[in-house]
């Protein structure tokens, strides 16, 4: 499974080591681990409020027998 995650970018978070609060963004059946942040908008509110975010490919790809 492949995926595209997004930590913000927090100094002081750097100092404290400590983890951030996360968010899994399932898009969808057809969606891919690219999908969801090219259609969200998410960067600005994940930032301001930081929580980072793990955008799974969700689609079954691949796969010769169900």
């Amino acid at each position: 499974m492949t995926f595209n995650i997004f930590v913000p970018d927090d100094e002081v978070n750097k100092q404290r080591c400590e983890p951030f609060p996360t968010l899994y963004y399932l898009a969808g059946l057809s969606a891919t681990q690219d999908s969801g942040p090219w259609k969200t908008g998410f960067a600005a509110h994940a930032s301001k409020h930081r929580i980072a975010i793990v955008f799974p490919d969700v689609s079954p790809r691949n796969i010769d027998n169900y």
